[in-house]
């Protein structure tokens, strides 16, 4: 084996002198078959590896490289041939092979002689750090560098597509015939050291020759020579670099590497290769870099210094001096490099500034440099750094110690396993991105630079200035309190993430100079709310934590910030106790809350707070604060303006009325609190202990915020809790009820407000109110029936306290009985067909008795509802009232359904009764019409068997039983008898005396039963010699004759008693 590389992972290769790639495959134990330490060879598979005679390989490996991110194998045989294998998973499989250079760089130099050897000495892997699209270089012996990709495109992933090359780099030293042929090559990140094999005199040494970047050549590209992927040769592409040579003594086999630049790792995102080209952006960190090349003589070290550092030797030999060395080093690097090049050396030693840094620092040309970074960051540091025009170094320096977390997430998701319960579980947890060690460093370059302004602010105020660097010190300043800020919670970002509420996302994805704007502050805020309120064990401890951030951060946490903290620190304090103790804890939270409620609004925090109280039943704080933080929303009443105007909705974007309605809704936000948390909350205590409800509501009502007593009414009213809002005793209430309330709260505000006045004895108002409620607005006519008659009720208690008049109280009976006749009416309509819509009005408006009966009753032949309107109106014309009964007994008595002959009798007996006993008044309740017209009813008007049916159902005792139920009493009924049978032909008068006859007899029964007084005992005497008369004149029989003598006889026996 010649040569051993090992892969992160774990795995080692090895190159064999017979050609083929091995692995050295090892494992804890032995198993079945193979056992625990073995070689793999990934070149030939088992047959050819057992017969190497026959196909043996007599070119044998002299290099490998090895890329453990993109997983690949790199291996180069003796003859220049260069094997790709692929490393997918435990499986490692050859991918491609290169031999032809000659062809490639005829292509690319057409003079170059095909007969010429090309003899590749090493091959090195070019990270990904350095490049997304070079993988790979092969150094020849006449320094010729073969550059490789494995992709058709730098930004593809996955499995190789075979090896390319894609830029050749010719080394004119050698390739036109130089003596020095390169026997060994070392290249990392740019830098290629190369030992020379001296044909020379001197055979006792050898020359080293190392090639770097030209660093203030490359300044402001964006590729460099190992990011060219093409597949064409036709442009030649120069060079920035710089070549020297050390001589050490000859070795055969010399080992070359570089000490592993750890820093880097903090300093660079995997994706930032081009900062990787340019050594200026992290040379601040004052490291060089060291090689070590070992051989059988001893180890040398060849150190590579930054400009950082060889500027810093200059003004070191310099002693304040501009010396010929400084001046060569400023044309070179050019003004911006060199100022922040000072800046980084005077922020070492703040009270000291350099030679030559007054005269860069004099300079106002802007640097075409942070434009550049600028475009290449996604976002620009330089809009932070308006003043960097007068001090271009400060901004560049500024922005290079910055520049690793600028444009970072603050936090990075990582997976971990869980252990607990046995078999692990694999769940994510975010840290912070940034190690503490980072984050200590570059608070300390920072702090460092802070107090280099403050000695240079002094020096330039008395110049006049002093302005060029307000803006970068206010920056710097905010920079730091962050840096500091990260410092304090980074070591309990993943508990602090998982307990955001409204940030949660938020932080997921904010990066770090999104802190500058006002949601990140936010952020930052409540960072540090949470850490403070949580059980969370920190180094600083609760008592100590505010203070340590108002200190570290005072432009972050100010005053108000330190009081809202340490009143969240009563609140966490408060959970480990009961009782007394926890309500005083909690009291002295909130008597600092109520101190900063602006710092509360700014965190949009209340409501957090406002749990915390509720879970610790605290409901008085949760009211006081509440109010509070509303009152300093809108300071001016705002909100009372635009509810005075009826909350209107706004329109033509009227900017008063806006702000009106947005501080309204902002303050409906606190009060909302109160609502949720205490009066919606339906926790054991409260539902068990109705007195501390009582007490503290009564709290929240003595409130003199009119705001708050509107929104708390209206959320009585939207939850239908009418009854329990007319309990609160408030002086807001009536004005409320009558303007304030909302649009869709009117009825129901009405209606509990002539509740409200009778609760406060104030009759007069009450009545006024339902007489409004009964005559306005769309309701059902039995709801404007019914405050009618409540306004009647309420009249009559005026009246008692003298307070109403006896004509309004008529007033409103004749309403009552108005509407009334209305309902008859609607109720009347159902059966007839016509429009819906038009039967509805009756339900929607309330009609004068004049206008239902012309536009409804006389319209639609309502014979009973005229009848109604008619006894309301006090007065009808006699044929119009007989002829609406004569209709109303012709509509019960026509069948208009088979079987319902045989309930005639009885339903037009009971219909005479209901409306004899509603309308008793002889204008329309005709009794001497009705009795004449039912006695001697024809029923001509139906077939003939129903006529005898209902002639025979209806006997001589049916219309006096209906009258006498009409409640007209024996004597007048008998008057109006009487009175029918004088004016009756002869060949009804039978009939009628029948009639006669069983009236006196009921009329007889009716008195023994009651033991009734008898008056005007002569009326029957009259009658019965009457019916005598009619019975001789007519030649009647016997038997009806002697029924009037025993009628007679009766009476006067009854009499005589």
């Amino acid at each position: 084996m010649r040569e051993i590389c090992g892969h992160k992972n774990g795995k080692i290769f090895m190159c064999g002198s017979d050609g083929c790639l091995y692995e050295l495959h090892y494992q804890a134990e032995d198993g079945w078959i193979h056992r625990k330490c073995r070689i793999i060879n990934h070149t030939h598979n088992k047959l050819i590896s057992a017969l190497p005679y026959f196909f043996g390989n007599n070119h044998p490996l002299i290099d490998i490289s090895i890329d453990s991110v993109r997983n690949l194998v790199y291996t180069l045989s003796s003859n220049g041939t260069i094997t790709l294998y692929y490393l997918n998973g435990d499986n490692v499989s050859k991918n491609a092979e290169y031999s032809s250079y000659k062809q490639d760089l005829s292509d690319y130099r057409g003079n170059y002689r095909k007969d010429r050897p090309i003899d590749i000495v090493g091959i090195s892997v070019i990270p990904e750090i350095e490049s997304k699209g070079v993988h790979l270089v092969a150094v020849s012996s006449c320094g010729i560098r073969f550059y490789f990709s494995t992709q058709h495109s730098p930004h593809q992933r996955g499995s190789p597509q075979g090896l390319r090359v894609i830029n050749i780099i010719l080394d004119r030293t050698n390739f036109d015939g130089a003596q020095d042929k390169i026997q060994q090559v070392y290249y990392n990140h740019g830098i290629l050291l190369s030992v020379m094999l001296d044909s020379g005199v001197d055979t006792k040494h050898t020359n080293l020759m190392a090639i770097s970047p030209n660093t203030p050549k490359i300044i402001g590209h964006n590729l460099y020579n190992t990011e060219l992927a093409t597949n064409s040769f036709n442009t030649v592409y120069e060079l920035n670099e710089v070549i020297s040579h050390i001589n050490i003594e000859r070795s055969d086999k010399i080992t070359m590497i570089e000490i592993p630049f750890n820093q880097l790792a903090t300093v660079l995102d995997p994706n930032d290769y081009w900062s990787m080209k340019n050594e200026l952006v992290f040379q601040h960190r004052g490291l060089p870099r060291h090689f070590l090349i070992l051989n059988e003589h001893g180890l040398y070290v060849y150190i590579k210094n930054n400009p950082f550092l060889q500027l810093q030797e200059i003004l070191k030999h310099g002693n304040g001096t501009e010396t010929v060395a400084m001046n060569d080093f400023h044309s070179l690097f050019g003004i911006s490099e060199t100022s922040a090049m000072c800046v980084a050396i005077a922020a070492a030693i703040p009270s000291r500034i350099p030679m030559g840094y007054e005269r860069i620092f004099q300079s106002t040309e802007p640097s075409p440099i942070i434009r550049d970074y600028a475009k290449s960051w996604n976002l620009t540091i330089e809009e932070y750094m308006r003043g960097a025009i007068g001090n271009i170094g400060i901004s560049k320096y500024f922005s290079r110690i910055i520049r690793q977390i600028w444009d970072k997430k603050i936090v990075v998701e990582r997976p971990v396993y869980n252990y607990e319960g046995g078999s692990p579980k694999l769940h994510s947890e975010f840290h912070c991105s940034f190690q503490v060690t980072t984050l200590y460093e570059m608070e300390f370059k920072l702090v460092s630079l802070n107090k280099f302004m403050k000695v240079l602010q002094k020096d330039l105020e008395p110049k006049g200035r002093r302005h060029l660097l307000i803006d970068q010190f206010k920056l710097l300043e905010q920079c730091l309190e962050f840096v500091r800020l990260l410092i304090i919670i980074c070591p309990y970002m993943s508990y602090i993430v998982y307990r955001l509420d409204k940030h949660a996302k938020i932080i997921k994805e904010l990066m770090f100079h999104e802190f500058f704007s006002q949601k990140g502050r936010d952020v930052a805020k409540d960072l540090v709310t949470v850490l403070i309120s949580s059980d969370i064990p920190n180094s600083y401890g609760f008592e100590t934590l505010p203070d340590i951030l108002h200190k570290q951060c005072p432009n972050l946490f100010n005053e108000d910030d330190t009081t809202y903290n340490r009143s969240l620190k009563l609140i966490q304090q408060s959970k480990l106790l009961k009782g007394s103790d926890k309500i005083g804890l909690l009291h002295q939270s909130l008597q600092l809350l109520l101190k900063i409620p602006d710092c509360i609004n700014s965190r949009n925090t209340l409501t957090e707070i406002v749990v915390k109280y509720a879970e610790g039943s605290y409901y008085e704080g949760i009211i006081l604060l509440s109010l509070e933080c509303a009152k300093h929303k809108d300071p001016n009443k705002l909100a009372l303006t635009w509810i005075e105007q009826g909350r209107q909705k706004i329109e033509n974007g009227n900017i008063n009325e806006m702000k009106s309605k947005k501080a309204f809704e902002e303050r409906q936000e606190c009060y909302m609190n109160i609502i949720v948390y205490f009066l919606q909350n339906n926790s054991e205590e409260l539902r068990g202990n109705p007195e501390i409800l009582a007490r503290n509501l009564y709290v929240a009502c003595k409130s003199s915020d009119e705001i708050f007593h509107i929104t708390l009414y209206d959320w009585y009213l939207a939850n239908g809790l009418q009854n329990k809002l007319l309990e609160i005793e408030s002086k807001y209430m009536e004005k409320y009820l009558k303007k304030w309330r909302r649009a869709d709260f009117k009825n129901i505000a009405r209606d509990l407000l002539w509740k409200y006045y009778v609760k406060n004895n104030d009759y007069h108002q009450a009545t006024d109110i339902l007489y409004s409620l009964a005559t306005e607005g769309i309701q059902p006519i039995d709801q404007r029936i019914e405050y009618f008659s409540k306004a009647v009720a309420m009249a009559k208690s005026g009246i008692l306290n003298e307070t109403v008049e006896k004509e309004y109280l008529n007033f409103l009976y004749a309403h009552i009985e108005e509407a009334r006749v209305q309902k008859m009416v609607f109720s009347a309509m159902e059966d007839i067909a016509i429009d819906p819509a038009e039967r509805q009005i009756l339900q929607e408006q309330l009609f004068s008795l004049v206008d239902l009966y012309n536009n409804f009753i006389l319209k639609y032949g309502l014979c009973e509802c005229a009848l109604a309107a008619y006894f309301l109106h006090g007065y009808g014309e006699p044929k119009k009232i007989e002829q609406l009964w004569d209709n109303i007994i012709e509509d019960v008595l026509i069948p208009e359904r088979e079987g319902e002959l045989s309930f005639m009798p009885n339903q037009l007996k009971d219909k005479i009764i209901y409306l004899g006993k509603s309308y008793n008044s002889d204008t329309v309740f005709p009794a001497v019409y009705l009795i004449k017209k039912l006695e001697f009813l024809d029923f001509d008007f139906l077939p003939k068997r129903e006529r005898d049916y209902l002639r025979q159902k209806m006997g001589i005792s049916w219309v006096v039983e209906t009258m006498l139920q009409v409640n007209i009493p024996h004597h007048d009924l008998l008057l109006m008898y009487q009175k029918i049978l004088k004016s009756s032909v002869s060949d009804n008068q039978l009939r009628l005396i029948d009639s006669i006859c069983f009236l006196l007899e009921h009329w007889l029964n009716w008195l023994k039963e009651y033991r009734t007084p008898v008056e005007r005992t002569s009326q029957i005497d009259t009658v019965l010699d009457n019916i005598v008369t009619i019975l001789s004149s007519i030649d009647d029989t016997i038997k009806r004759k002697n029924k009037v003598d025993r009628i007679r006889e009766e009476w006067s026996s009854f009499l005589r008693k």
